[in-house]
This record gives C-alpha cells, sequence and structure tokens, in this order.
C-alpha cells in the first residue's frame, strides 16, 4: 500500500468512528428524550 493508500484507509476508519459516536449519543439523547415525555424506553 502506499502513503496515500494508507491515509485513505485512516481517513475511512476515523469516519466511521467519528459516524459511530453521534449514533450512540443521537441514539442515547432521544431515548432520554422519550423518558422525558413519559414514554417507557428499553
Amino acid at each position: 500500500m502506499t502513503a496515500e493508500q494508507v491515509e485513505h484507509v485512516f481517513a475511512l476508519a476515523i469516519g466511521f468512528a467519528i459516524a459511530g459516536c453521534w449514533s450512540v449519543m443521537s441514539g442515547a439523547i432521544v431515548v432520554m428524550g422519550l423518558r422525558a415525555f413519559g414514554v417507557p424506553v428499553g
């Protein structure tokens, strides 16, 4: 693999990590929001 390919792989991995964190955080926020309105969640 060339240095450029390695950079692309790192960029993808970091992108997926950030996207994963965001989806987990937004999911938690949605659950907390629903609980605040009295909706029984998980």
